[in-house]
């Protein structure tokens, strides 16, 4: 830090500005990358259809791999909260993660051309999610009918379990304390909360002395109705 001497309004020259300042510079990227290969077929060709419908079982079949990594890379006046208006330290950032997904999915008519009913089908689908992550694999699925009394109109109703695994910020950022002047009682060397207080907002123990927040899988499981 450089001592500077009080400057009166209207005193500050272009070689006091450039005394005093001094540049910041982060560099960053988030990279994903997706491999994935799926197959789709229509059985009812095979034969493998109702004798109430006219159009057989449609299935398809697919698996995929995801990996996704982020890097900040901040300077050392960043690193040290030396600009204005920073507010706390700006810390590297790295980290990345990967996933093996595969996933499956079925629409088989049930009637079709009868009265009241131009259609009627069942569906369903399941993917299966295996993260290199803290909570290992997840299960997600859906489950639904719909029904066409005539070709205007079409009601739908489906049941989704979903899984939302935490993102690349969520999972790697370092913490920090932005510009309201207040510290995190759980962050630190010595956090000044007990873990069990700093547990209710999903901080888990990596050490005896450093506790780290690490966002948890969240699942949700919803109805819904569409009049179409």
């Amino acid at each position: 830090m450089r001592a500077v001497e009080h400057l009166p309004i209207g005193g500050v020259t272009p070689a006091a500005v450039n005394y005093i300042g001094v540049p910041g510079l982060t560099k960053g990227a988030t990279t994903e990358r997706v491999v994935d290969a799926s197959v789709t077929g229509d059985l009812g060709k095979m034969g493998v259809q109702l004798p109430t419908a006219h159009h057989g079982l449609g299935v398809s079949f697919g698996t995929e791999y995801r990996e996704e990594k982020t890097e900040l890379d901040p300077d050392q006046e960043f690193i040290t909260n030396d600009l204005a208006g920073q507010g706390a330290p700006t810390l590297p950032t790295n980290g990345s993660f990967h996933v093996w997904e595969g996933f499956t999915e079925a629409r088989l008519p049930l009637v079709e051309d009868m009265p009241g009913i131009k259609s009627l089908t069942v569906e369903a689908g399941y993917r299966y999610s295996e993260y290199n992550l803290a909570f290992g694999s997840t299960n997600t699925f859906k489950a639904g009918l719909e029904w066409a009394p005539v070709s205007d109109v079409r009601l739908r109703t489906m049941f989704n379990r979903a899984v939302r695994a935490p993102n690349l910020q969520e999972l790697f950022l370092q913490p920090r304390v932005q510009l309201d002047g207040t510290q995190d009682p759980c962050s630190g060397a010595a956090p000044a909360a007990t873990l069990q207080q700093c547990e209710f907002s999903g901080v888990t123990r990596l050490s005896t002395a450093t506790w780290r927040r690490i966002p948890p899988r969240s699942t949700t499981a919803s109805w819904a109705a569409i009049r179409i």
